[in-house]
């Protein structure tokens, strides 16, 4: 799954997929998978994730190089402020720019 989120097909398929299980789904591990930025703008488009527990984003090594990917996460975590409880950022690249735009 190392390359699933860096093409747009790779995001259209996990997409499709979340859609129909946004109101239940509780942990989205999206970890290895070279998630950017635009994939997670294009997984936030499908929920809100109301009952999202736990997002891992970890060892997406550019992921969090920018304030866009900042964003990108804090959009997708906006959702589920209520029932977030962790989110695992090892091996992202996290810069302060992304950490402010969180």
């Amino acid at each position: 799954n190392q390359e699933l989120l860096r093409t747009a097909e790779g995001w259209a398929a996990l997409t499709q997929f979340l859609g129909s299980c946004r109101a239940s789904l509780r942990v989205i591990a999206l970890d290895r998978t070279g998630a950017t930025p635009e994939a997670l703008r294009a997984v936030t488009a499908v929920g809100p994730f109301r009952a999202l527990e736990e997002v891992d984003v970890s060892w997406n090594q550019e992921l969090l190089r920018t304030a866009e990917g900042g964003a990108a996460l804090a959009q997708l975590l906006g959702g589920c402020q209520e029932s977030l409880q962790s989110i695992q950022l090892q091996d992202t690249g996290a810069m302060p720019q992304a950490l402010r735009a969180m």
